[in-house]
């Protein structure tokens, strides 16, 4: 087997899809509402029940003989749910475009996956006046997703809306203050040795002010405490630079294709 931090080779991605697939599928199964529907070397296909594109997307596991038809599936199962994200290889991405655009889809956006190791990690002070905690309670939990929520969509969640435990095994929340207010988020997931990263948002007003890489590298660092080696995330254009400065390296590219309401 390949070293697990030559994340190009064939046995090193499949490690850290396994945990890229792995946290989305059962934070949807956590869900009141969420499903998971799998079909092998096709289609990976994950509905949260709440309206939000990083919460319901459809993954290619594999290297499907005819995408358009993979990518039609992906809009029969997801369509209803108002808001959703398709996500495939690089090398794939050409042969969806065409009936993407037909749909209506946007995109390609790209999102490449960058892996960092334990002795590349470049840390930084945070920023005056703040601060990261573990989510633990109920009133946490619903401030973890109403600010993931305003970070990813501009809408924050309702308070109404039920918040259910997420009992996912090696998932943690993070959430990051500003002087006492809730700005930023993200969740570490453990499988193995890989530390994954995900969810990652800061709310608008508090951009470009290093929230976001300051609850990055709380993750990042809770990761190589529990004897992770190496740390995993995707990331936006707009992070990207932001993950390059903390040491992240590239491993692979994903494009993504969005419905929105």
């Amino acid at each position: 087997m390949q070293p697990l931090g030559d994340s190009k080779s064939d046995a090193g991605r499949a490690e850290l899809l396994e945990n890229l697939h792995r946290f989305y599928s059962e934070r949807a199964r956590a869900m009141p509402h969420g499903s998971v529907t799998e079909e092998p070397g096709l289609l990976l296909v994950i509905r949260s029940g709440i309206v939000n594109p990083e919460l319901n997307i459809a993954f290619f596991v594999g290297e499907p003989p005819d995408a358009p038809r993979a990518l039609r599936r992906a809009v029969d199962l997801l369509g209803p749910t108002g808001a959703w994200r398709f996500e495939v290889p690089a090398p794939i991405a050409p042969a969806v475009t065409p009936l993407a655009r037909e749909l209506g889809l946007e995109g390609p956006e790209p999102r490449p996956a960058l892996t960092l190791v334990p002795s590349a990690l470049v840390r930084a002070s945070p920023p005056p006046d703040f601060s990261v905690r573990m989510v633990t309670t109920p009133d946490e939990r619903r401030t973890f997703y109403r600010t993931v929520m305003t970070g990813f969509t501009g809408r924050p969640l309702p308070w109404t809306t039920r918040i259910p435990k997420i009992d996912v095994q090696g998932a943690t929340l993070l959430l990051g203050s500003h002087a006492g207010t809730p700005v930023a988020a993200a969740t570490l997931f453990v499988t193995g040795r890989i530390a994954g990263v995900y969810g990652v948002a800061t709310v608008a007003t508090a951009r470009r002010s290093g929230f976001g890489r300051a609850v990055s590298e709380a993750a990042v660092s809770e990761g190589f405490r529990r004897g992770c080696d190496l740390a995993f995330l995707q990331s936006s254009s707009m992070a990207y630079s932001v993950y390059t400065a903390m040491g992240f390296a590239p491993a692979f590219d994903h494009s993504l294709w969005y419905a929105r309401p």
